[in-house]
């Protein structure tokens, strides 16, 4: 499992949110490692949040369906399969980079 049973996909995330932005949104349920988003597009991006702690990651769950600047977040277990398609920890993006 490695990095991904502490790891959360977030889905759904406003294009120009930045790491810091999501890191301070779940800041509420654990200690976040690491945020690594990628965007899609201009307006929508999603995220991998991985925490110190793997009750954090699954507390940080009920996070799904909340909102963050008027986007309904979708919360869920990061998979391999999610890993593949988005990156995983490779690729993090440094706040205020260009999109």
């Amino acid at each position: 499992l490695g990095w991904m049973s502490a790891t959360i996909f977030v889905g759904n995330l406003p294009g120009a949110v930045r790491e810091r932005e999501v890191e301070a949104f779940f800041g509420s349920y654990g200690r976040v490692q690491n945020v690594s988003i990628r965007a899609i597009g201009f307006s929508a991006a999603f995220a991998f949040v991985t925490f110190s702690e793997r009750s954090d990651a699954q507390d940080a769950l009920r996070a799904d369906g909340k909102e963050l600047f008027g986007s309904r977040l979708r919360c869920a277990r990061a998979t391999r399969a999610y890993a593949q398609r988005g990156g995983g920890q490779a690729g993090r993006r440094s706040q205020g980079a260009a999109r």
